[in-house]
């Protein structure tokens, strides 16, 4: 599972309550404002781990 968000201190707001309690251990990657997720580097690595892990 990976969770993003972008701006999420300004009119995004946060991350859905319900998504932190079902997902506690995973680590909300946040995006200072860019909104496709593709661009941010770190957003990219997680998805380039999760798919090395998979069989």
């Amino acid at each position: 599972m990976i969770l993003t968000t972008s701006v999420d201190w300004g009119p995004n707001g946060t991350i859905h309550p319900e998504l932190s309690t079902l997902f506690p251990d995973v680590k909300v990657i946040r995006r200072p404002g860019v909104i496709n997720a593709w661009r941010w580097p770190e957003f990219r690595e997680a998805v380039n781990n999760t798919e090395e892990k998979s069989s």
